[in-house]
């Protein structure tokens, strides 16, 4: 209940309300459970005006927190110093996080400042100040400012998941993975706090990020979450063996304009097979295409990958020529494999590789 509690009262940044779950007898259960620092009582109330402190009593009753709320955010700056008073010395926890709801809604430098010194003390429970986080966070309106608040989720990872809600909907937001991965590489001080935006994306996205990217330090970035993401989603090794499928139709390699990336990953011996047949048929297609380039990201690849060992076979005796990786393939997978691969480029009947798939089935 206490850890449901205190990411509910986290949350308050996108809601209206306290979730249901989070009722008030609940909340003050938490609030006995933390310490809370002296002024004891509510002496430090004597400063503000009754009204003002009838209303900050009321924040903390549910049946009249919305009118306090509303009166409060109506003064503004006026009613900051209440505000801010009860964020730090409130014994209720309730009160508190609506306390620092409304200062979020204020929208003055002053609640900036409030907000940011209330995070900043380390005199004060840690949820509170991770509730003065989450305020600014939700505070923010562009990207930059939010990207500006981003490290508040190495000090506070309860912030992780309201950070990747805002992150899609500020004016100019990174509405997709892409983004997100290009704004880590140009800011290293940024990849902790945005590694779980990226972490929730599907392997797909990420494959094809990794494959089509405009940016090259942007398809290495997530060649290298996907690496991270298979240790425990092994449909990473089936989004990449999709990626990299041969089509008869193709008129460039997948990974065209750019390094072929393979993530260094646990790979199974069949899903192993299945992608070196895969970059095989590749190798072909740009042997019939004049593509030496892209042969050679091929040969670089198998030479160096893992996966290459796990299905069965050592790197350094495939060859390098494209007639000798098909007829190893055929030797060691079957003629059936070099047939099927020769079918999908229309090349079974072509003398030289018919050939080639004769020299197979002779045993040759």
């Amino acid at each position: 209940m206490m850890y449901a509690c205190s990411l509910a009262l986290t949350m308050l940044l996108a809601c209206d309300s306290l979730p249901e779950e989070c009722d008030t007898g609940a909340v003050a259960s938490v609030s006995r459970a933390v310490p809370i620092p002296p002024p004891a009582g509510s002496q430090w109330v004597e400063a503000f005006s009754a009204d003002q402190a009838s209303m900050l009593a009321e924040l903390a009753d549910e049946a009249t927190t919305a009118r306090a709320r509303a009166a409060l955010t109506a003064m503004g700056d006026d009613a900051l110093p209440a505000l801010e008073a009860a964020a730090r010395n409130d014994a209720s926890l309730v009160a508190r996080g609506w306390s620092i709801k409304v200062i979020s809604e204020i929208e003055t430098p002053g609640a900036d400042r409030i907000l940011s010194g209330l995070h900043d003390d380390t005199a004060l429970p840690e949820l509170v100040q991770t509730w003065a986080a989450a305020a600014r966070i939700g505070r923010a309106e562009t990207l930059d400012e939010l990207l500006s608040l981003a490290p508040l989720v190495v000090r506070f990872p309860a912030l992780s998941r309201p950070l990747t809600m805002t992150l899609s909907t500020v004016e100019g937001g990174l509405d997709d993975v892409g983004s997100a991965l290009s704004v880590m590489v140009s800011d290293p001080s940024l990849q902790a706090p945005l590694a779980p935006l990226v972490l929730e994306q599907t392997p797909d996205a990420l494959v094809a990020v990794m494959t089509t990217h405009e940016d090259m330090a942007v398809r290495r970035a997530a060649a290298g979450f996907l690496a991270t993401m298979s240790r425990v989603d092994v449909t990473v090794l089936d989004a990449t063996v999709r990626a990299y499928r041969f089509q008869p139709d193709a008129e460039a390699v997948p990974w065209a304009g750019g390094p072929l990336y393979i993530p260094s990953a646990q790979w199974g011996s069949d899903t192993a097979r299945e992608l070196i047949e895969d970059l095989i048929s590749w190798h072909l297609f740009c042997a019939v295409n004049d593509l030496p380039a892209e042969q050679q990201q091929i040969n670089n690849n198998l030479r160096s990958v893992g996966f290459v060992a796990t299905a069965g076979y050592s790197a350094w005796e495939l060859p390098q020529d494209t007639d000798g990786l098909l007829v190893f393939w055929g030797q060691h997978e079957g003629s059936r494999a070099l047939s099927r691969i020769l079918g999908e480029h229309g090349l079974r009947g072509q003398p030289h590789y018919k050939k080639l798939l004769e020299r197979v089935q002779g045993g040759r």
